[in-house]
């Protein structure tokens, strides 16, 4: 089966937990990426003309909408048999290439978000046409039946357990670890940094390790976590690894974390432990979390081996296929 997996940021450009959920389901199903970052194609990779968007980031418009003449063109000159796109931009145009779509929503919709970009919701009415639709968990799905009347098919994130393992010690000052790109409104930066002060409040040692770029203060330490095998080790340093976010529709990181037997929190069903928005529980269960079992914490992250992600998606394949040929 010749497929291509559609995102429109990939590395180096943009190195997330969406772009290694391309990268992860593209390796473990023999797909092809075809995207519209900037580089040189090549190991798989197709990279797309991407036309200037500063003026159309002005007045409000969609992201990624300047590789989609370049997409268009692509797919209808490519044989796959069926393309999965990670964008909703990216899902409109295959599905008016007609090649077989299935589409993910890697976020969780909501009335604001669908509404607050210039021609974010036409694509979206029109990524719905396609053949399958995936959300990441059952929440986001909940939310795809509320604002987008569909019943999505749920497919978690995969983690390469291979390249993320237990190892090494805990520093030893209480370590608190976020990878998440703080920028974005709904990573809520200052729930997080809230609750970084409570935990020092009663930790007055404790640290907390960030993206490099991200907010400052006394405690926080920056690194280059896009690299990695600086995210790894990092991941193994924490004794807790904590995402805020709200509206999150998974939280790989907090997976990855896991599985290198480090206890993670969010407001995610990807953790054994959870907490409930405030910052103040935030610094509750960080502290209570640093007691989980790393063995235990491990095996949880199992559960989302990206194996079991690529068989789960293959078979969605060939059901749309089978569908298709009726």
């Amino acid at each position: 089966m010749r497929t291509a997996i559609l995102t429109p940021t990939y590395w180096p450009e943009v190195r997330r937990g969406g772009e290694r959920h391309a990268h992860d389901l593209a390796r473990h199903t023999g797909s092809r990426i075809v995207t519209g970052s900037p580089g040189p194609s090549g190991d798989g990779v197709v990279r797309l003309r991407r036309l200037p968007e500063d003026r159309l980031a002005r007045r409000q418009f969609e992201s990624h909408l300047g590789h989609l003449p370049a997409l268009y063109a692509h797919l209808r000159r490519s044989d796959y048999d069926l393309v999965h796109a990670l964008h909703h931009a990216d899902a409109s145009v295959a599905v008016r290439s007609r090649v077989p779509t299935v589409w993910t929503f890697l976020g969780v919709p909501h009335r604001r978000g669908l509404a607050n970009r210039r021609l974010r919701l036409r694509l979206v009415e029109e990524a719905k046409r396609a053949d399958a639709v995936v959300a990441l968990s059952h929440a986001a799905a909940r939310e795809f039946r509320r604002w987008l009347g569909i019943d999505p098919v749920v497919i978690h994130p995969g983690v390469d357990l291979d390249a993320f393992t237990p190892g090494g010690e805990r520093a030893e000052r209480f370590t608190i670890l976020c990878p998440a790109a703080l920028a974005a409104p709904f990573k809520r930066a200052n729930v997080l940094l809230d609750a970084f002060a409570e935990v020092r409040r009663q930790r007055p040692s404790a640290r907390m390790i960030l993206q490099a770029g991200g907010p400052t203060g006394e405690g926080i330490e920056h690194r280059n976590l896009d690299r990695h095998e600086d995210l790894v080790s990092a991941y193994r340093e924490a004794h807790v690894t904590a995402l805020a976010s709200e509206g999150e529709a998974f939280g790989l990181v907090l997976v990855e974390s896991l599985a290198c037997g480090t206890p993670a929190v969010g407001a995610s069903e990807a953790t054994p432990l959870t907490f409930d928005g405030t910052s103040r529980d935030l610094a509750s269960k960080i502290l209570d979390a640093a007691w989980l079992d790393p063995a235990n914490c491990r095996e949880h992250a199992e559960r989302f081996d990206i194996e079991k992600t690529a068989r789960a998606h293959e078979q969605l394949y060939n059901d749309v296929l089978a569908r298709r040929q009726r």
